[in-house]
């Protein structure tokens, strides 16, 4: 019917909008890249070297202002004729351990669906440490779940400081024929308005290039929708924005290969979009375990037996990200001593092959963090949390996350590409440097952790996310 197909038509003209638009704005025409050997010799060819010392990171305390929180009450789906509207689906992702919004608070069946399964991971010769094998795209089913169990929660719209829509996908690329139109989203929240747009906040679990969820997310201030319009001003959270993935850099760099596969997908392009991490292993612990955490993550007594550690998958991703990390494994198998790298695939990893991995980080000084399949991976807060020095290779991944992270050479080491003479630049950083980098990781470490949403902590990753959202809209 003609109700059906208004969503695919929808999706088309914002596909076609989407693709006009960046091709107006890019830096350069699409182009085919230089070949690879070519690319690899000018990575080669570039002298890079660590950022300088830096001083001290300063202390800053968590802020303690109350802030009140509507949010709406909306379904998983609606229905639209024979067809059922998608509006929240982690209930329905296999790689998910559960539904949330069917098990009981507080159990571990809870527990489990919102942070994944609860592991062990043995260090030092058999001390034990308790994390959980997280779902990369866990962001929203989180932030969901912990406003609906805020302590300031309001059912007066007139009392909010801020308003959440809980209306995501965790699909890494939604059907848009049962996605949700502009109008339809809008019509689901009846206290949106002008004044009060930029007080919604709306996350897409993934890094938010387009395609990546549904087309309401990218709505524009000059589309001629009154709807979209609207939206285009609500507050937008993902893994990635418009300043760490810009599409005049990124928009060649994947072109070809979403045409290979037959897919719409590019850098983001939502309005009004800010960057967020990844959920971390450490979320959703008790006191008493994200203590003894700390105490072996940034123990800076505690002798690391393994200098540098890579988890490289070089079979996908943007030719960028490939020719680096083909780069940083030749480096590796040329320096087995000082270098320890596994091959990674898109597979979900088992739970030896979790604790294994995470015992890695645990254990090395430094995490080689090459671009992923776009500019972030979900790596780069794996290291943040246990103490391995993150090491990054293209200027973009330093504008990732700033409210939760700040300055990123006080918590890592910056290269502009890959030099050659790695292994022996990260040998030579001081001990007193190396230090001073993971403690100033252990200063921000409470921003990157999610507590159980029944017990949420001032200036934890939620609460860093209102603190923000609220401050930007403060007029």
């Amino acid at each position: 019917t003609e109700t059906e197909a208004e969503p695919e038509a929808m999706g088309l003209k914002l596909i076609q909008k989407a693709s006009a638009w960046h091709s107006s704005r890019a830096s350069t025409p699409l182009r085919p890249g230089p070949p690879l050997q070519q690319q690899q010799q000018q990575q080669q060819q570039q002298q890079s070297s660590p950022s300088p010392a830096l001083p001290q990171l300063a202390v800053t305390e968590a802020k303690t202002r109350t802030i009140s929180v509507y949010v709406y009450d909306i379904p998983d789906s609606v229905p639209r004729g024979d067809i059922a509207v998608n509006l929240r689906d982690d209930c329905r992702q296999p790689k998910v351990h559960g539904c949330v919004e069917t098990a009981t608070v507080g159990s571990e069946e809870w527990l489990t669906a919102l942070f994944g399964t609860s592991e062990q991971v043995t260090i030092d010769g058999g001390r034990t440490v308790a994390c959980r094998q997280m779902t990369a795209y866990a962001n929203a089913r989180i932030l969901y779940t912990t406003l609906q169990l805020h302590p300031e929660r309001t059912t007066d719209p007139e009392k909010a400081d801020l308003f959440l829509i809980p209306i995501y996908t965790e699909d890494w690329l939604p059907d848009v024929a049962t996605c949700p139109t502009f109008e339809e989203v809008v019509e689901l929240l009846p206290h949106l308005n002008e004044e009060n747009a930029g007080r919604h906040i709306w996350m897409a679990p993934t890094p938010g290039w387009f395609g990546e969820a549904c087309p309401p997310f990218y709505a524009h201030s000059n589309d001629p929708s009154a709807a979209a319009r609207l939206l285009s001003k609500t507050t937008k959270l993902s893994l990635e924005d418009t300043e760490s993935a810009p599409e005049s850099v990124f928009w060649n760099e994947t072109a070809g290969e979403a045409a290979m596969l037959g897919i719409t997908w590019a850098p983001p392009i939502s309005e009004n979009l800010h960057s967020v991490p990844y959920a971390t292993v450490v979320s959703g612990l008790d006191d008493k375990d994200l203590e003894a955490w700390k105490k072996v993550a940034f123990d800076t007594k505690r002798v690391r037996s393994k200098l540098v550690s890579a988890f490289l998958n070089t079979t996908h991703g943007m030719m960028q990200a490939l020719i680096t990390r083909n780069q940083l494994q030749a480096i590796c198998e040329s320096r087995p001593d000082a270098c320890h790298h596994k091959a990674t695939t898109n597979e979900s990893l088992s739970a030896s092959d979790f604790q294994s991995f995470i015992g890695e980080l645990l254990e090395a000084e430094f995490c080689l963090q090459p671009l992923g399949d776009t500019v972030s991976r979900k790596g780069i807060v794996d290291s943040l949390v246990t103490g391995c020095i993150p090491v990054l290779f293209n200027q973009y991944q330093a504008k990732l996350w700033p409210w939760h992270v700040g300055n990123w050479q006080d918590v890592a080491i910056l290269f502009d590409g890959v030099p050659m003479d790695l292994i022996d630049l990260l040998e030579q950083i001081p001990q007193q440097r190396r230090k001073q980098l993971r403690s100033n990781m252990e200063q921000i470490f409470p921003r990157l952790v999610s507590h159980k949403p029944n017990d949420m902590r001032p200036g934890d990753f939620v609460d860093t996310i209102l603190q923000h959202v609220y401050d930007l809209n403060r007029h």
